[in-house]
């Protein structure tokens, strides 16, 4: 018992130090695909807003920078991804299996990942956010 109580007060410490250090806190620390899409599509009072809610910049770098993939068979360009806007692509996502577009502008196949996986990883970030929150306030 006592040995199970020392592995589950690591394995805490341990998860709660990693989530610390992989946690978006600002925007800097966001992909430069969601960092583009902010400066474009939000007001500065929007950003500003954004900016003070750590947990929703998080999965707006979620959307804007993994919800999506680059198909493997395809050689591919920084500058290519640097191409690439998923806002013009967001509603072809469908609800419960992966999407592939021909992005004309990159020149790249692009997967969307289906809803439910994006829900499913948004609610991973907002569930890091709530342990992270917790452990910080004890």
């Amino acid at each position: 018992m006592k040995s199970l109580l020392t592995w589950v007060v690591i394995m805490t410490t341990s998860c709660y130090a990693l989530c610390q250090n992989s946690l978006v806190k600002s925007k800097t620390d966001c992909a430069a695909a969601t960092q583009r899409h902010i400066e474009q599509n939000m007001t500065l009072e929007q950003q500003i807003a954004l900016q003070n809610n750590p947990e929703q910049l998080a999965v707006l770098n979620y959307v804007y920078a993994s919800s999506y993939t680059f198909s493997s068979d395809q050689m591919i360009l920084k500058s290519q991804k640097a191409l690439f806007d998923l806002k013009k692509y967001e509603r072809f996502r469908q609800q419960s299996c992966n999407t592939t577009v021909y992005d004309d502008v990159s020149g790249l196949n692009v997967t969307l990942l289906s809803w439910d996986e994006v829900d499913k990883q948004i609610s991973k970030i907002k569930l890091q956010y709530q342990m992270a929150e917790c452990a910080s306030t004890k």
